[in-house]
């Protein structure tokens, strides 16, 4: 979709921002049509997976769902249900965690990074949500045209995939959603008196209860800055159906308004950026797995190989393979955190900053991400069983830690291994961190 007379003239999606608002989900046989075989890519014909087959970026970070910019910031945004990481798929490797084989409501605004962590913000409201969960992406180059387009569909690659799209819409500027928070009781309570205010609540949320007795009040213009009522701020939510009551007002007339939110995330491991010196960290420890030579070891401090990172994402120190010089061969290493008590999490997130560079050529190493035991090292779940490839730059990668880690204390093993063909640069790591909705 030519772009050029659907934005005002001049408009730079990408810089001056966008909002894209769609439904999406992965196709299966159970779904709609869909050919028995699909081909492989090698000139041969495979089944259908049961489950399907979701998308990836490609050739640039091109995919399923685009905003091209072609004015000033030059660069494509793209997202796609993926059934590899479960969730929906964007630019600079980083994921939604997701329901792929259902329909999920995606309504995302994109705008220019000023942080640092990438080229573009992009804040995702998923099925409704009034809260964000927000990511650092860095636009791919790839393009099919000269100016501005919006583009949905597959890729002329080896691949196959198959999506299901029930709509997409694209506006200029940047559009937070309403809320659609729904109050399902409001009456005075026969047998107290008290007044009884019930509203449709969502797991994970919180709500606080504002009012005021004169809304056409100037000052009371906006409901959001209504004065919370007291002892009714910060309610954890008690999905389906969320309920208070408190003494009828005095008042003749007084105005109500519930607000939903999402409470900040909690810290269960304080984000570590490697920058109080050379050493690992109070709790951090490193050590070779069976099998390791010793040419390769995880080390704090400033990167200085010459294929990158050329310096840590923040400064001066990371952790890595090697800072100085390329991995070693016959290497399987480990980077473990210090305990991270879970015993009473529902739901868990790692959030870290990466740089790759492994051996193109043979593919024999790469990293893995693990989650073990705190108490016998012993693994619990896999969460990345091959991290690997060459980077441009420092990206940000969002996981959420499966049920295996939940209701334990566990530690995150960032391993490395690698064979004796060639060595590159290796794998860096920066502000590791664990949080908890």
């Amino acid at each position: 979709k030519d772009l050029t007379n659907v934005f005002s003239l001049g408009y730079s999606p990408l810089t001056d921002g966008v909002t894209m608002h769609f439904r999406t989900r992965v196709s299966t046989a159970d779904t709609g049509p869909l050919d028995d075989h699909h081909p492989n890519g090698g000139g041969g014909i495979t089944p259908w997976p049961a489950l399907g087959s979701g998308y990836e970026l490609h050739n640039d970070g091109k995919s399923v769902l685009c905003i091209r910019d072609n004015s000033t910031t030059m660069g494509s945004i793209c997202f796609a249900p993926s059934t590899d990481s479960q969730g929906l798929t964007m630019n600079g490797g980083m994921s939604l965690t997701m329901a792929v084989l259902e329909w999920q409501e995606v309504w995302v605004t994109v705008e220019a990074d000023t942080s640092g962590g990438g080229t573009h913000r992009a804040d995702i409201y998923l099925n409704g949500e009034t809260s964000p969960a927000s990511f650092h992406l860095v636009a791919g180059t790839g393009s099919d045209e000269a100016y501005n387009y919006a583009v949905m569909g597959l890729g002329s690659t080896n691949a196959s995939g198959a999506i299901d799209i029930d709509f997409f819409n694209l506006k200029e500027g940047i559009h937070v959603p309403a809320s659609k928070l729904k109050i399902t009781e409001f009456r005075r309570d026969p047998g107290t008196g008290n007044l009884r205010i019930s509203w449709e609540s969502k797991g994970g949320m919180k709500y606080n209860l504002r009012s005021v007795v004169d809304p056409s009040d100037p000052s009371n213009s906006e409901p959001g800055t209504w004065p919370p009522v007291v002892g009714h701020q910060e309610i954890d939510a008690t999905p389906p159906i969320n309920t208070v009551h408190f003494p009828y007002p005095a008042e003749d007339g007084r105005y109500f308004v519930v607000e939903e939110f999402r409470p900040p995330p909690v810290p269960v491991l304080a984000e570590e950026n490697f920058d109080g010196g050379a050493v690992l960290p109070a709790g951090w420890t490193t050590g070779p797995n069976v099998g390791d030579t010793g040419t390769t070891l995880w080390e704090v401090g400033i990167p200085t190989h010459f294929l990158g990172p050329f310096e840590a994402r923040s400064l001066p120190n990371c952790a890595g393979t090697n800072l100085a010089s390329a991995y070693g061969p016959d290497t399987n290493i480990y980077l473990r955190t210090p305990p991270i008590d879970l015993t009473a999490a529902g739901a868990a997130t790692l959030n870290y900053d990466q740089f790759t560079y492994t051996d193109q050529v043979a593919f024999q190493d790469f990293g893995t991400l693990k989650v073990l035991d705190a108490t016998t090292n012993s693994l619990l779940a896999v969460i990345e069983a091959r991290v690997e490839g060459a980077s441009a730059d420092w990206s940000t990668v969002s996981k959420q830690l499966p049920t295996e880690a939940l209701g334990k204390t566990i530690k995150i093993e960032f391993g490395f291994i690698a064979d004796d063909v060639n060595s590159d640069a290796g794998w860096f790591v920066d502000n590791v961190g664990v949080t908890v909705p």
